[in-house]
């Protein structure tokens, strides 16, 4: 008699199998399902740079999820024994995931920013208040409005960075119903403070007996430094708070800007000395480098180094003045291609170093104009409730354009104070190369 030996169960086959799952696949994908939506995955992106933001709340909802289902299987298993699978499950799932994410994302801007979908909409307001609200919608066309243009006495001087070629004037007030009927409106926002009184309860009847969508907003942005919406038992208010500088997240924030500026001068020290070298020899007449007066958080004043990027006492006779956009002669050879490609800001990492500065806040000013803007411009010592920093979200909207615009900046830094968070910061330190790389509105 042949005697035939049994050969053992291989259970890595068993666990290649996809029959044994299918039983507890639903649990695990209601699990996952829930869990996005816990983690705001469902939401719409917006902010620095929604697709990180939108990739890392899929990363943190496939990880809770995998976490849930470990702890469910440790007391009912309701899946085959394998780490090993669910390991897989945890990669393949975050990257199907992930690009089918961005997929949906790249698609609804390329409709909404072609004016498919969404709501058609009217500003009716042409102040800088009126113009951050256009300025969302443009940057965020995610957020579902399609700004079909801007209603006022006449068109503004001034018009903000991202608006320069999407500013539209349609007219003055009286003719919005014309304008909604044309452009088949559905939605309006209405700046309270750019529009009579009787003007707004004209508008509000007009809209409630058309069928169209009323947005009011009130006050300026800049009246409310520091300021969080909030309700109290049901009754809208706005909290104004000063920051709080001992939070375990300010004293993490400083412990990254010792971290990351002591890496990166290890880092950047020879393209240091590259353009040492250079400004030896095109200007050896003066110092390589520049110390500036500049103020700081709390209205401390401290000397910001840089590289020196224009002839020696170039304020010599003028006194403090700012860069002339169109074509500064005072530049040494080379030095508008430094200011444009922020090598001359690479010394500021020695101020993050010591502490008077950190990596993102609010961009120092000097002295001289901080005396000046604060006497016409309300709240501008407001920025100085947190570091100031080499790049912030003033800086990453229109950085040298807005040198020109302390209201319009002041209106970013008040809104990076009144928002900040560690994401924040790295998103803009992210956002922060791409715009260097492009060189966009750098002079």
């Amino acid at each position: 008699m042949e005697y035939v030996a049994h050969m053992p169960v291989d259970r890595t086959q068993y666990h290649a199998q996809i029959e044994p799952y299918i039983g507890g696949l639903w649990i695990v994908m209601s699990i996952t399902i829930l869990a996005i939506g816990f983690m705001g995955g469902y939401q719409s992106e917006r902010g620095i740079l929604p697709a990180i933001q939108g990739g890392i709340r899929i990363v943190k909802a496939v990880t809770m999820a995998v976490a849930v289902v470990l702890m469910i299987q440790f007391f009912i298993p309701i899946l085959p024994a394998s780490r090993q699978v669910m390991g897989y499950f945890w990669l393949i799932a975050m990257g199907l995931l992930i690009v089918n994410r961005m997929g949906m994302m790249v698609l609804k801007e390329w409709v909404h920013k072609n004016g498919w979908g969404g709501h058609r909409t009217i500003i009716v307001g042409t102040s800088p208040q009126a113009q951050d609200v256009g300025e969302r919608m443009v940057i965020y066309p995610g957020l579902g409005h399609h700004c079909i243009g801007f209603l006022g006495r006449s068109r503004p001087e001034a018009i903000h960075y991202h608006l320069t070629h999407q500013f539209v004037w349609l007219g003055t007030v009286d003719t919005l119903m014309e304008q909604c009927g044309k452009h088949r409106v559905d939605t309006v926002f209405l700046v309270s403070n750019d529009v009579d009184p009787a003007d707004c309860y004209s508008i509000q009847n007009d809209c409630i007996q058309n069928r169209i969508t009323l947005h009011v907003l009130g006050d300026d942005v800049m009246e409310k430094a520091f300021a969080r919406p909030a309700l109290f038992d049901g009754i809208p208010m706005v909290t104004i708070q000063y920051p709080n500088a001992n939070t375990p997240s300010r004293w993490l924030k400083r412990g990254i800007d010792i971290m990351v500026s002591a890496l990166s001068l290890m880092v950047v020290w020879p393209l240091g000395l590259v353009v040492a070298a250079w400004i030896l020899l095109v200007s050896p007449q003066g110092p390589i480098f520049y110390k500036q007066k500049r103020v700081g958080e709390h209205g401390k004043v401290f000397d910001m180094i840089k590289f020196r990027s224009m002839i020696p006492q170039a304020e010599g006779s003028s006194g403090p003045v700012m860069v002339d956009e169109t074509g500064d002669p005072r530049y040494i050879p080379g030095g508008k291609w430094m200011r444009q490609w922020s090598m001359d800001e690479l010394p500021q990492l020695w101020n993050v170093l010591k502490g008077d500065m950190s990596l993102v806040g609010p961009r120092p000013e000097r002295p001289f104009f901080v005396t000046q803007f604060s006497q016409s411009i309300p709240h501008f010592d407001r920025r100085h409730a947190v570091p100031v920093g080499i790049t912030g979200w003033a800086q990453i909207n229109g950085r040298s354009v807005l040198t020109r615009r302390p209201e319009h900046k002041l209106q970013y830094d008040l809104y990076y104070i009144n928002h900040w968070s560690l994401m924040m910061d790295i998103m803009i330190l992210i956002k922060t190369l791409g715009v260097v790389i492009s060189r966009k509105a750098s002079y």
